[in-house]
């Protein structure tokens, strides 16, 4: 029960060191509208439904496949971003790493596909990630998908704005519906 609360604390807390940083960079602060709040259980079903098919009509063979490579890539860059203040504190870092800023960027003309700022902090915190995302992906270790959901779970925490009491109070309460519905009146979760 502790471990599950430290988990929400930790991406609260995270949360409020995240928004403060982009209102201070000057970017928009995304929230959920009440709109977005009663799609979310809908759009979560739709995703549920289609993992369901898919479990149920494709070989197990390409679908342990495709969820390990998710697992692996999404699950390296959510470690990253949990990992790399802890790579910061290590002694040393700050004399071996520089701060300077790099910047990649996808773009076509003016629209700009993909935007990523990083520095050698992030490198190191991305290489380490992946390390441990081989060591998942080699031995499905039950450690390591935990470690995986953690990192998932603090940075969806960190990163969604409900934007009001009310919008996380109907947002609980359809959710508390979509598990009533998923999880004991069909046979789709446990399948999936």
């Amino acid at each position: 029960k502790q471990w599950y609360q430290r988990r929400v604390r930790g991406g609260s807390f995270r949360s409020i060191s995240y928004h403060r940083k982009s209102r201070e960079n000057g970017e928009v602060v995304e929230t959920m509208s009440t709109k977005d709040v009663y799609m979310f259980p809908i759009l979560a079903s739709s995703m549920l439904f289609g993992i369901y098919l898919i479990v149920k009509y494709l070989s197990a063979d390409h679908l342990n496949l495709v969820v390990a490579s998710y697992f692996f890539i999404v699950g390296s860059l959510a470690l990253t971003a949990i990992i790399r203040p802890v790579v910061g504190m290590i002694p040393g870092t700050s004399l071996l790493l520089e701060p300077e800023l790099y910047h990649l960027k996808f773009n076509k003309g003016s629209n700009v596909f993909l935007e990523c700022k990083f520095d050698m902090l992030h490198i190191v915190s991305l290489a380490l990630s992946a390390a441990f995302g081989v060591w998942y992906l080699m031995k499905k270790h039950w450690l390591a998908n935990n470690i995986f959901g953690l990192a998932f779970s603090v940075n969806g925490i960190e990163m969604i704005s409900l934007g009001s009491v009310k919008n996380g109070c109907i947002l609980l309460s359809l959710l508390i519906f979509y598990e009533i519905f998923w999880v004991i009146g069909q046979e789709v979760m446990v399948e999936v």
